[in-house]
């Protein structure tokens, strides 16, 4: 088991759901749960985070939001490697297009080439996911879709996951 803690609001919460969907053997914690983690996933500043980054070590992994600011102010002490993820154009893994209609498709953009867990490489390339159950929060989308790839799930299998 991957032991995995998400952090940030409402945001946090959609994508611990789709991360138990894409990736069976991530065990996703509760937050306020005083252990180690394999992996932080950061959607957004939150409190919690001062207490679980400076935990990680260089083989840890931490997963940021690049849009939320208060979040990258936060990890200044780190020592994991980091993925970033966002809208933003800079992130690793950010979205190219967004639809929302009976069923939302995310456009995922992996811009530059990601070393997963077991020392793969995902190439950078676009691939869609689609989102029924819930109203659609990006930046959860792709909070677990760049958790997803890091456990070396293959792109092809992230198409489809229900919140």
């Amino acid at each position: 088991m991957r032991d995995v803690c998400v952090l940030g609001g409402e945001e946090a919460v959609q994508a611990e759901k789709m991360l138990k969907a894409l990736c069976p053997s991530c065990c996703v914690e509760p937050r306020d749960k005083p252990k180690r983690f394999d992996m932080v996933i950061l959607t957004g500043a939150n409190e919690n985070a001062a207490k679980f980054i400076p935990t990680l070590s260089k083989n840890d992994i931490l997963l940021i939001n690049t849009d939320d600011e208060g979040a990258v102010r936060m990890i200044k002490d780190n020592k994991a490697p980091i993925i970033t993820f966002g809208l933003n154009p800079k992130a690793s893994v950010t979205a190219s297009s967004v639809v929302e209609s009976e069923y939302s498709t995310i456009l995922c953009c992996v811009q530059r080439t990601l070393a997963t867990f077991t020392g793969a490489a995902v190439e950078p390339q676009e691939f869609a996911l689609n989102i029924t159950g819930s109203s659609l929060r990006p930046i959860a989308a792709l909070a677990a879709v760049s958790a997803a790839l890091y456990w070396d799930v293959q792109p092809e299998n992230i198409d489809t996951v229900t919140v």
